[in-house]
């Protein structure tokens, strides 16, 4: 039995698995974003990436056409998902431009299924994610230059920006899961369903193990002060519908600490060292200093590549807490309060202007034993992460930041052998 994810499945595979979650009271809308490559060959168009997904409603429509690459981004009503596959079996979706080929896929191929869960979902409810290779040619990497059109320094890097979810060179497909779910407000799990299911599971808590399996819906499942939690909605056939997992990755779950302060939770942080997702130090002047200020930079990109992290400021490397309250005086000429302000706005800005993705980090104050501190908590980003000055990429092993252009490498080499 897989767990979240099904490979090798055929059309007729997927429709059954979908069943009454894949049809449609009435017409529903989606967002088609394509992205074509021309053969440098026979000049014709193939399709490289793809998304479909649901929408909510229509927003601008694109229509991007470079030098030998296009980008594409449509609306359209579907009456059922099986209209989308029986779509790109036979005389594919239309894109009603000049040149450019309706969407189709190649015959003999399989899907592969992915659950994105509820607590992962933009949705509200669990996502039904399929992937199928569309067999695009491998082409050396670009720049986008056309006239009147936005300009981009990197083709792969664009169709990751434009085709969330992407697979590289597949076919992605969101279909929403609506016939049971796990939902969490304020550390209460509650399970929900309108099928035959179960929910199984453990939950590991400090002093005890609840075990899970009932069929009784709606259930209710208190997940505070939990130290692992493993939550699965599933049918009499074992497939999975939805889940809260502490290591399913990479849709993990990380229990919110809501009966914990911010400050004891930092100070906790503290306790423990430097670790792979936490890193101290005492303060680094952003003009000046023996300390580089590029190395803000590598530890907030070596974070958000891996599973992110707390950069704390105003703690030595062996774990003292000693404040940056009179180094940011000094450095702003303030009170301590407006100078930790100015201190955190240049390090949002740095941040802002340094990182590929600089959407990934929060900076806020905090207070140690009266102590001023200032805190940088990042998230792992959904694509890797660069540096803008260099286009390099960090990650985290242990407690120190290294180059992960080579590990990138490695993953374009495996993936590119898939395709052949």
């Amino acid at each position: 039995m897989e767990t979240t994810s099904a490979h090798n499945l055929n059309n007729e595979q997927v429709l059954t698995r979908l069943s009454s979650s894949g049809d449609f009271d009435k017409s529903k809308l989606f967002e088609i974003r394509v992205v074509f490559q021309q053969s440098p060959q026979t000049k014709s168009w193939q399709p490289h990436s793809a998304l479909i997904k649901p929408a909510y409603r229509k927003k601008e429509e694109i229509s991007h056409i470079y030098q030998e690459r296009a980008f594409i981004k449509k609306y359209k009503n579907f009456s059922s998902i099986k209209e989308i596959i029986d779509l790109l079996n036979n005389n594919g979706i239309p894109i009603n431009i000049d040149s450019i080929p309706n969407l189709t896929i190649k015959k003999n191929t399989y899907w592969h299924e992915t659950i994105i869960p509820t607590i992962h979902s933009k949705y509200g409810c669990p996502i039904r994610h399929y992937t199928i290779d569309t067999g695009a040619d491998n082409l050396i990497d670009c720049k986008l230059i056309s006239h009147n059109l936005p300009f981009f320094s990197s083709f792969d890097k664009r169709v990751k920006e434009f085709i969330p979810y992407n697979n590289y060179k597949h076919i992605n497909i969101l279909v929403e899961e609506g016939r049971a779910r796990i939902d969490i407000n304020n550390g209460i799990a509650k399970a929900l369903s309108n099928i035959d299911s179960s929910i199984v599971g453990r939950v590991t808590y400090k002093n005890r193990v609840s075990e899970i399996n009932t069929k009784s819906f709606p259930t209710e499942i208190n997940l505070q002060d939990s130290t692992n939690t493993e939550l699965w909605i599933i049918d009499s056939n074992n497939i999975i519908y939805d889940y809260i997992s502490s290591t399913e990755y990479p849709y993990t779950y990380k229990p919110e600490h809501t009966n914990i302060s911010e400050e004891d939770y930092i100070h906790e942080k503290i306790e423990n060292g430097e670790t792979i997702d936490c890193e101290f130090k005492k303060f680094i002047n952003l003009n000046k200093g023996e300390a580089k200020p590029e190395e803000i930079d590598r530890t907030v990109c070596a974070f958000s590549n891996t599973k992110g992290g707390t950069l704390i400021f105003g703690v030595t490397d062996a774990g003292e807490t000693i404040g940056i309250d009179e180094q940011v005086r000094r450095t702003y000429g303030t009170t301590i309060e407006e100078s930790t302000t100015k201190y955190i706005n240049d390090l949002s800005k740095r941040l802002y202007e340094n990182l590929a993705d600089s959407e990934c980090f929060n900076i806020r104050p905090i207070k140690i034993f009266g102590k001023q501190l200032v805190i940088i908590v990042v998230t792992k980003s959904s694509r890797w992460n660069t540096l803008q000055t260099n286009d390099v990429p960090y990650a985290r092993k242990g407690s120190t930041n290294y180059n992960a252009t080579r590990l990138i490498s490695l993953e374009l080499e495996a993936s590119n052998r898939k395709s052949y």
